[in-house]
This record gives C-alpha cells, sequence and structure tokens, in this order.
C-alpha cells in the first residue's frame, strides 16, 4: 500500500499500542481513523465504540484501505463477559466489517502466549511452523484471532498479517512477574 491518501483504521486506537501506532502512522503521513471506546488522541477522525457493535464496526471501516486491529481484552479475564464479547465476537465484528468495506489488508495484533508451553519449556528458538501451546484462555482466543486471519486470507484474498507481541506489562505485579 504505496499511496498514503488511503485511509487506515486502527482499533484500539486510544491504547498504548494504538496510541503509538497512531503517531507513527500520522508521522509517516497516512490517512487514520481511530476506533476505540475512548477517543483517540492524535486524530481528529475516530469513533468511539465497542467491538460488539457490529454497525459502529462497519462504520469505522467505510471506505478503509487497511486496518490495524489492537483493541481487545488484553489479559485473562472473565471468559463469558470479557473475552468471548471483546475478542472472538469483537474479531468476527472487525473482520466482516473490513470484508464488507472491501478493506484489502489487515495487521492482526496476536499474542506470544499463543506458544506459551514452548517457550517455558525452553523449546527454542521458537519457529512460525510451532504448534500452538496456548496459556490460557485469552491466548486461546488470539489462536482463533490467527485461525481468522487464514480464513479471510484464503477465502476473500485479503493480505493478512498476524502479529505475536510480546508481553506489555501494565501493572507492577506483571513487571514482578515477568522478572521472576
Amino acid at each position: 500500500m504505496s499511496d498514503h491518501s488511503q485511509l487506515v483504521l486502527v482499533t484500539g486506537s486510544a491504547g498504548r499500542l494504538g496510541r503509538a501506532a497512531v503517531k507513527a502512522l500520522n508521522a509517516a503521513g497516512w490517512r487514520v481513523r481511530g476506533f476505540d471506546r475512548a477517543p483517540t488522541p492524535g486524530t481528529k477522525d475516530f469513533l468511539v465504540g465497542d467491538l460488539t457493535d457490529f454497525a459502529a464496526l462497519q462504520k469505522a471501516a467505510a471506505d478503509a484501505a487497511a486496518v490495524i486491529h489492537l483493541a481487545a481484552t488484553p489479559d485473562d479475564d472473565d471468559f463469558h463477559t470479557q473475552l468471548l464479547p471483546n475478542n472472538i465476537v469483537g474479531l468476527y465484528n472487525i473482520m466482516e466489517a473490513a470484508r464488507l468495506a472491501g478493506v484489502k489488508r489487515m495487521v492482526l495484533a496476536s499474542s506470544g502466549q499463543v506458544t506459551w508451553w514452548k517457550h517455558m519449556d525452553g523449546q527454542l528458538p521458537l519457529r512460525l511452523d510451532e504448534p500452538v501451546t496456548p496459556r490460557h484462555w485469552y491466548a486461546v482466543t488470539k489462536v482463533a484471532l490467527e485461525a481468522a486471519g487464514r480464513v479471510y486470507a484464503r477465502n476473500y484474498g485479503i493480505e493478512v498479517i498476524a502479529v505475536r507481541l510480546g508481553w506489555c506489562p501494565r501493572t507492577r505485579e506483571q513487571v514482578e512477574e515477568i522478572r521472576a
């Protein structure tokens, strides 16, 4: 995608990674639209909404050439009230909204936790074709995200990249857990 006049939609745009993505895209001259539960700093083109609201995501994806999907419940949490609506239903909603809008490229934020037990067992280096060994239900939702990316790439010709991000601790306890 070399035409910087094209629109890039960033979900989770008000979060730590989302704000960084919006800032970098703006600095590179891209048109950026944010989508988050809160207003997006760094762009005037944003929608406040929820991943469970398909109509809001359709509106957000309108005219987008690419989507960077960062929005999700970022840790293990209650499956029925957090992970299922945000990481599974929300994933379906953004993928379908993007497909229906004619989006050609997507970047999906996965997690290193999808190969957690391989890493914890010291079986390094990890390769791209490593079988998944998810840590818990959050990681299971990221396995689903990667699988959905494959489905949309094969079935609809959308270029999809799933990026397995490392841990971005948000609390002192998480920093201590990493240290341990």
